[in-house]
């Protein structure tokens, strides 16, 4: 059994962890105005979808990367939301 979570984790897991874990962060940015400078703009952390991941990763099905992603909930090392998929870490 553990050699066959070891293959799930490194061939079929890994290549969708390593989207995830990528993180793409907006920075807030400022409108025209004088007094721009008083005024504090958050950044915001965009989650991954299964449609965003099954983009970059061509040769996987959306059915296989969803399991990959629920595996990887499991273990706790991404967590979901209604906007997408976060690296936890």
């Amino acid at each position: 059994m553990t050699t066959w979570d070891w293959y799930l984790d490194t061939y079929i897991d890994m290549p969708v962890a390593d989207i995830v874990r990528r993180r793409v962060i907006l920075e807030g940015t400022p409108t025209d105005g004088p007094y721009v400078m008083a005024v504090h703009f958050p950044t915001v952390e965009l989650r991954w979808t299964l449609a965003e991941i099954a983009k970059r990763l061509p040769n996987k099905n959306e059915r296989s990367i969803l399991k990959s992603l629920l595996r990887l909930e499991r273990r706790g090392k991404i967590e979901a939301n209604q906007d997408g998929w976060r690296w936890k870490g």
